[in-house]
């Protein structure tokens, strides 16, 4: 997991927050939000999540999309501004 550097300090205007089982329904909620921040900018997004768990699949792809690294899933797909599952 990439660290931030030791003089980050948090955004709260580039913060997304996952409430809720880590699932489809949440991802396509954050995923665009992560794709505006990161369209404006570069910086840091900062990931808060509150979670009873759920799909380890999904908290891979919030995590990979939130650094800025194109995951490589080829089944996760941008559609007019939402996001569908192909597979």
């Amino acid at each position: 997991m990439a660290r931030p550097a030791p003089q980050y300090r948090e955004n709260p205007q580039r913060a997304v927050y996952v409430l809720g089982r880590i699932d489809e329904q949440n991802v396509y909620r954050v995923l665009p939000e992560i794709t505006r921040l990161r369209g404006e900018s570069f910086e840091p997004i900062t990931v808060y999540i509150h979670s009873p768990g759920g799909s380890t699949w999904y908290a891979e792809e919030i995590n990979a999309r939130s650094e800025g690294a194109d995951s490589g899933r080829q089944d996760l797909s941008s559609n007019n501004g939402g996001y569908e599952l192909r597979g």
